[in-house]
């Protein structure tokens, strides 16, 4: 084969090398690519490759994709708390990501961190005012957006204990 030619990958599929005399950059942009299109097809390789992306090149910490589709792969095989870590990251790169802020909610929804949860999804409602997910999770334990109204007597209180006078 040339060295343009993609690498035979793990289940028949193949994995992009980029020509020979490509740059650093433009390998680790080939790298992350082809890492988060398989993370989207559900392709576990995906991981393995973003994280290979890491290793040969470091800056691509500072890769908003590389970093989400991170978190979503991690989420996916249901390695929750690495994927809170990785959409974190992504989180610090674009702050108002509506994806990334939704899975890290998710992600700590299922971890059971009801508390971190519910920042997140209160970060989310920020965003996305309507969003049906975030408003169930606040709504369910966060007592929604407004407190619930104190119940209302049915009858006065004077009706319910007879008063006692001195004099009887």
């Amino acid at each position: 084969p040339t060295p343009s030619d993609p690498e035979p990958g793990p289940k028949g599929g193949s994995v992009a090398r980029p020509p020979s005399g490509a740059s650093t950059q433009e390998r680790a942009e080939v790298m992350v690519s082809t890492g988060c299109q398989k993370v989207r097809q559900g392709d576990t390789a995906g991981i393995k490759l973003l994280l290979e992306a890491v290793d040969r090149h470091p800056e691509t910490l500072k890769n908003f994709n590389l970093c989400f589709c991170l978190g979503t792969g991690f989420a996916r095989q249901g390695s929750h708390e690495v994927a809170v870590t990785w959409y974190r990251r992504a989180l610090t790169l674009a702050p108002s990501n509506r994806d990334a802020v939704a899975g890290a909610a998710r992600s700590a929804e299922l971890l059971g961190r009801t508390a971190e949860a519910i920042a997140f999804y209160k970060r989310l409602h920020a965003l996305d005012p309507s969003n049906a997910g975030a408003n169930a999770y606040l709504n369910k334990h966060d007592g929604g957006a407004e407190p619930p109204a104190p119940p209302q007597p049915t009858e006065e209180p004077g009706e319910l204990l007879p008063i006692k006078r001195k004099n009887q």
